[in-house]
């Protein structure tokens, strides 16, 4: 009695999760995510700082093509001997992507599993402030101001189905702007004085799709 009865509730567990588990043929995708952009230096030829990332994304997807908007913001600071720097990025982007299926839809557990792959224009604003002072010392501010960007954005993203709709997502990509910061001091005059505008990023979160 007791085999049968186990038998019966793996059985009705197989196809509960079966019926429960997220589908990756849903149209309609709301996913939030934080992550790392381990390459924002702003000065030449030094180390670089990590950037703090949050991103909000909603795509519909329609088969094999679908389109996408984001927005996400990037935080990052990093200090030399004589200058230092804050800069808060934030961006609206737009673009289209493609997912490819390499597991399957249903089946083992890796069934649903997906990756989308997505090229983005992207416009935004930077707010940065750039210090300056002695070795150790208290630095002051030389220069600040919010500029107006645009770009692009590539990466990919993987997709690992959870239940009811809900998927573990992480990946990574490339970003470029272009904006102008107009930092014309060089304390060390070592050419080292450029924010730096193009870097990679990492980031994993959670996305729910109907």
């Amino acid at each position: 009695m007791r085999i049968l009865f186990c038998f019966l509730a793996f059985t009705f567990t197989a196809h509960a999760e079966e019926l429960t588990r997220s589908d990756m043929n849903k149209k309609f995708w709301i996913e939030g995510a934080a992550g790392i952009a381990p390459d924002s230096g702003i000065f030449h030829g030094e180390g670089s700082a990590v950037a703090d990332r949050r991103d909000i994304t909603l795509r519909y997807q329609y088969g094999t093509f679908g389109l996408l908007a984001n927005w996400h913001r990037g935080i990052l600071s990093w200090e030399l001997e004589q200058e230092s720097y804050h800069v808060n990025n934030r961006f609206f982007s737009a673009g289209f992507t493609v997912r490819v299926t390499p597991f399957g839809d249903k089946g083992g557990i890796f069934g649903g599993s997906h990756l989308v792959g997505y090229l983005m224009g992207q416009m935004g604003r930077s707010d940065f402030h750039y210090y300056e002072g002695p070795p150790g010392g208290v630095k002051s501010e030389a220069a600040a101001a919010i500029v107006n960007g645009s770009g692009f954005a590539s990466g990919v993203d993987l997709y690992f189905p959870i239940f009811f709709g809900l998927w573990l997502t992480g990946g990574g990509g490339f970003e470029s702007n272009n904006f102008a910061y107009k930092i014309t001091t060089d304390p060390n005059n070592d050419g080292k004085v450029n924010i730096r505008q193009t870097f990679t990023y990492l980031r994993a979160g959670l996305a729910f799709s109907f």
